[in-house]
């Protein structure tokens, strides 16, 4: 491997797209629109509570800023030059519907804005910060807050080349699967997350061999990636060996329930941003115990 390819930064997962120009694009065209929205539209709470934090401590002020500059200095485009300019994007965000894109779909705007100044130098150490990542998940509950809401439906149609229910989205998506109905507004979705989150039609994707215990079947519409066995209770797993454990599947405060799964199997499958995120418990079995977990 030569020291070029061992500097190359790949993006994993399909969620962002891989050409570079596209995105530097589009973060491009997001920064101008932001700035036209911010001259007539107040801030957002979640959002003046992120720029606060920001400038009210000056160690999570000088990572963010350098993160910043260390992306530019590599030659990257951002659409914003300092942590003010970077507020008045994510504020613009909030009040954004993912548009349907064959081939630079972007689900989570503001992985793209964020993409570079994340994996600077000073971008490793603002991310980690408890505080900072607290206040990122603010601001993406709030996120989440207009995407269940009527007005995140903007491209629920069938309008090229942006429309969810256009024929090149359907190609994608398949949508004769799914509980809608065509001839109601927005096909019957109330929200951009209850199109993410939709239901399979009476029939559709039946469970293979239900009643044979031997078989497990796909919690959700995803690929399968990996398989790991014999999994201890802390363990370093198939991605680049990163020390990932039970005990991080299942907290620290769970580890009685963590023991329980030593020596089990790991299923891991891909979920990609064109397909639907609703999850099922195809098992015969009761669910006993359910919890949010924060990631890092």
């Amino acid at each position: 491997m030569t020291d070029k390819e061992a500097d190359e930064r790949r993006r994993l997962g399909g969620w962002l797209p891989s050409n570079e120009e596209q995105l530097a694009q589009y973060r491009t065209d997001l920064a101008e629109k932001a700035r036209a929205r911010a001259a007539h539209a107040p801030r957002t709470a979640a959002v003046e509570q992120l720029a606060a934090l920001l400038d009210g401590d000056p160690v999570l002020r000088m990572d963010m800023t350098r993160a910043i500059n260390q992306a530019r200095d590599k030659g990257y485009v951002l659409g914003y030059s300092s942590i003010e300019e970077l507020m008045v994007i994510i504020d613009y965000l909030m009040t954004y519907a993912p548009p349907f894109s064959e081939k630079s779909l972007i689900h989570c705007p503001l992985n793209a804005v964020l993409d570079w100044p994340m994996c600077m130098p000073s971008g490793y150490a603002l991310f980690r910060d408890p505080a900072f990542n607290q206040q990122i998940k603010h601001v993406l509950d709030c996120w989440c807050g207009f995407l269940s809401g009527p007005h995140s439906r903007e491209h629920l149609n069938t309008s090229p080349p942006n429309g969810w229910f256009s024929p090149e989205a359907d190609e994608k998506i398949n949508l004769s699967q799914f509980v809608c109905d065509p001839d109601k507004p927005y096909w019957g979705f109330s929200s951009w997350n209850d199109f993410f989150t939709r239901r399979f039609r009476e029939g559709e994707r039946p469970v293979d061999q239900p009643d044979n215990d031997k078989i497990i079947v796909s919690p959700c519409e995803a690929a399968p990636y990996n398989i790991q066995r014999d999994v201890k209770l802390t363990d370093s797993f198939w991605i680049k060996a990163q020390p990932y454990s039970l005990l991080d599947i299942f907290s620290a405060g769970q580890q009685e329930l963590a023991q329980r799964f030593v020596g089990g199997s790991i299923y891991q499958c891909f979920l990609s941003a064109f397909d639907y995120h609703r999850w099922h418990a195809p098992i015969a079995g009761v669910i006993k115990k359910a919890y949010a977990l924060d990631g890092t």
